[in-house]
């Protein structure tokens, strides 16, 4: 914990960097570097840091992706697109598993829908986990010979 004191602006409103300095209003900040901001008591603190929850990243791979998900049951996990393997850890726990393998070393973009997670990265077949099961999204291309 630090003893640095925290700074307090009069019904703080925002950081602006879109007017001149000089038609800045005296609740209105130009710069914040490394700070947080409450802004319903205008309270400027330096940021907390962060926890190590692992001792490493157990790879040997580039770490492409790193995602921050709660599962149905509402757990928390790390999703970390590591070399060719797509793997979780329960925050906190003990180690990494592989949710699926054998993927290409591009970057995955992920969107969540419910309790799924859905993975592409335009290069091969897209897919969906739910942590427990993964299944692979085959698209069919649709039949237009009789239209």
């Amino acid at each position: 914990m630090n003893n640095l004191p925290n700074i307090l602006f009069s019904k703080f409103t925002r950081v602006n960097e879109t007017v001149t300095p000089e038609a800045l209003q005296p609740n209105e900040l130009t710069q914040l570097e490394n700070m947080r901001l409450d802004e319903e008591i205008g309270v400027a603190s330096t940021r907390k840091g962060f926890a190590r929850y692992h001792e490493q990243a157990n790879t040997s791979g580039v770490v492409n992706n790193i995602y921050d998900v709660i599962d149905e049951n509402g757990d928390n996990y790390l999703l970390s697109a590591v070399g060719t393997k797509l793997r979780k850890n329960a925050l906190g726990g003990a180690g990494w598993v592989d949710v699926k393998t054998g993927l290409t070393e591009a970057k995955l973009r992920m969107a969540v829908y419910g309790t799924k997670f859905y993975f592409t990265n335009y290069e091969e077949v897209p897919f969906y986990t739910d942590l427990t099961d993964t299944y692979d999204m085959e698209i069919e291309r649709p039949d237009v010979t009789d239209i």
